[in-house]
C-alpha cells in the first residue's frame, strides 16, 4: 500500500512540474515581448495545460483520454456549474459584508478598477486547469491505486502543495476543505464541470473581494481572520453534500 502511495505522488508532482514549468516559461516570454500580464497568465494557464495534456498522451493515452471525458458538458452539470458559481459568489458577497461590519474586513477606499471579463475569464481558466490536474489525472490516478477516500483526502493534501505562499495555517484548512468538496463532487457526478464551477466562483469571489475590501486582522500562527467564515461556509456545503449523500445510499437500499 506505501508503494503505491509513493508512486501516487511522485505521478503528482511530475504533472504539476510539468504543467507549471510550461506555463511558467509561455508567461516569461510573453511578458517580454511585453504583452498585457493578464492577457499572459491567461495564455500561460491554457497553453501550460494543454502542453502537458499533449506531452501526457504519448505515456498515458487511454487514461488521459479518459479523464478527457470528465469535461464533457450536459444538462445536469451544466446546471451544477452555475448553481455552484452563482452559490459561492453571493456566499462571498454576504461573508464579506458581514466581516466588514464586525470588523475583520474594511472598505478600501482608494479607486477600484476591476475588469470583470478578465476576472472571470481567469478564473475559468484557473478553475479548468487546476480541476483537470488534480481531481482529473491525479484524483484518478490515486482512486485507481488505493480507492476514493484515500484518493479524496491524498489528492487534496496534494493540492495544499502548490500553495505555499499561504500565510498562517487557517488557508490550508479552508484549501484542503474546497479540495475535499471538489474531488467528492468529481466522483459524485463522474464529471470536472461542478467543481470547475465551484472553483472559478470560488477564485472570482475572492479576488473581487480582495479589490473592494483590506483585511488588518491578521493573527499570528493562525492567519487572516476572514478565513473564519469561508471555514464556516465549507464546512456547511461538505456536511450537506455528505448528509444528501448517505440520504440517496439509505433510499436506495430501501
Amino acid at each position: 500500500m506505501i508503494q503505491h502511495y509513493i508512486k501516487c505522488i511522485f505521478f503528482a508532482i511530475i504533472v504539476v512540474l510539468l504543467q507549471s514549468s510550461i506555463e511558467g516559461i509561455i508567461v516569461l516570454f510573453l511578458t517580454n515581448l511585453y504583452v498585457d500580464s493578464h492577457i499572459a497568465q491567461c495564455i500561460g494557464l491554457f497553453l501550460g495545460l494543454l502542453g502537458a495534456i499533449l506531452f501526457l498522451l504519448f505515456f498515458q493515452k487511454e487514461y488521459i483520454f479518459s479523464c478527457l471525458k470528465l469535461l464533457k458538458v450536459n444538462k445536469t452539470t451544466a446546471a451544477l456549474f452555475l448553481f455552484f458559481f452563482l452559490l459561492v459568489a453571493v456566499s462571498f458577497a454576504g461573508m464579506s459584508v458581514i466581516s466588514a461590519e464586525v470588523g475583520i474586513l474594511s472598505h478600501n477606499n482608494e479607486t477600484v478598477d476591476i475588469n470583470f471579463y478578465h476576472l472571470i475569464i481567469y478564473s475559468l481558466l484557473i478553475g479548468l486547469n487546476e480541476e483537470f490536474i488534480f481531481r482529473g489525472i491525479i484524483l484518478g490516478f490515486i482512486r485507481r491505486k488505493a480507492g476514493n477516500a484515500s484518493a479524496i483526502v491524498l489528492s487534496s493534501l496534494l493540492f495544499l502543495c502548490v500553495h505555499p505562499y499561504y500565510s498562517g495555517i487557517a488557508p490550508f484548512i479552508t484549501a484542503f476543505i474546497v479540495a475535499c468538496i471538489f474531488a467528492f463532487l468529481t466522483i459524485k457526478y463522474k464529471s470536472l464541470v461542478p467543481s470547475i464551477g465551484f472553483h472559478a466562483g470560488w477564485d472570482f469571489s475572492f479576488m473581487v473581494v480582495e479589490k473592494y475590501y483590506v483585511t488588518d486582522s491578521v493573527v499570528p500562527v493562525w492567519g487572516d481572520l476572514f478565513e473564519i467564515p469561508q471555514i464556516i461556509f465549507l464546512s456547511i456545503i461538505a456536511l450537506s453534500l455528505y448528509l444528501y449523500e448517505k440520504k440517496i445510499g439509505s433510499t436506495q437500499q430501501v
